[in-house]
Order: structure tokens, then sequence, then C-alpha cells
């Protein structure tokens, strides 16, 4: 059973609709990458500097679909293996939330061919400088997300919110 400090820190980050794709802090610093949680080393390499620059050394992984809410949070360290690993028994698309102890980051996993990487300013600049920039950051998910995705509704909104589609 999860322990209630973590599903505070949990609940103190991410909205309680799991189909919300954002944050309760509204000044919390938004990106996102391509691939539905499907991460490149490069991309959890950045994870896990701007894990370390809020002092987490440990990542709490959970399908936010599961019922009870928060009954399948896994307290992991900050690796790709160990993220892969924590999803090893999970069947089917997942939406999935990653977040640190420090509740200074966190994580949105969606189906939709999205990840969301949302934090506080200081750890979201550190997280963008490890990927090469805002440009490329941007150039890079357009390019790989063209077609289906960027025709959608809710995602052309979300991609105005962080500044990304005019």
């Amino acid at each position: 059973m999860i322990s209630e400090q973590l599903a505070r820190i949990h609940d103190s980050i991410f909205h309680k609709d799991p189909y919300y794709l954002g944050y309760l802090n509204p000044n919390w610093q938004k990106v996102i990458l391509p691939f539905q949680g499907n991460f490149h080393k490069e991309d959890f390499l950045s994870i896990e500097l701007m894990a370390q620059q809020s002092g987490d050394t440990y990542m709490l992984v959970t399908d936010y679909e599961a019922e009870p809410f928060h009954s399948e949070l896994e307290k992991c360290p900050i690796s790709l293996n160990a993220y892969y690993n924590s999803l090893a028994g999970a069947k089917g698309d997942l939406y999935i939330r990653i977040f640190g102890l420090s509740g200074q980051w966190g994580i949105v996993v969606t189906r939709d061919y999205v990840t969301l990487v949302g934090g506080e300013e200081t750890i979201i600049r550190r997280f963008i400088s490890s990927q090469g920039g805002i440009e490329k950051m941007k150039s890079r998910f357009l390019s790989e997300c063209q077609g289906v995705w960027l025709e959608n509704e809710v995602n052309e909104k979300l991609l105005r919110e962080i500044g990304w589609l005019e």
C-alpha cells in the first residue's frame, strides 16, 4: 500500500482528473517530448539531470488510471532501466505519471504520442539545456509528430500553451 506522504506529493503536482494534461502549479514551465514514454537514452539522461538538480535520487512511477487511484505507485531509482522495470507488469497503453519526492517536477505520459515534462523554472531550464536548447526540442518534436497528431484541437492547444505553435 502506498504511503499517504507519497500520495500527497503526487496530489500536490498533478490534477485529480487523470486525463488533464498539465500541472496544478500554473507557474511551472512545460516542454514536450515525442514517443509516449518510450524514452531515448538522451531524454532519460535529461530527466536524471533534472532530478539531480532538485535533489531527487528516486522517482515515483504510477499508472494514473489504476483503481484505486495511486494503488500502482512504484518508487524506484532514477534510471531508464528502473523506469522500464516499473512498467514490466503493465498491460496495454498506460497513462503514466512520473515525479520526484521533492515535488519540484513531474512528467505526464499519454497515449497520444506525447510526454509532458513540467517543473519549476530552474529545473526545466536544466532539462532544456541538456536537450540542446528549446529550438532543437521544438524542431525534433514537430518533425516527429507531423500529421495527425498536430491536427488534433487539444494537441494544438497544448502546443500554443507552451509557445511552440502560433
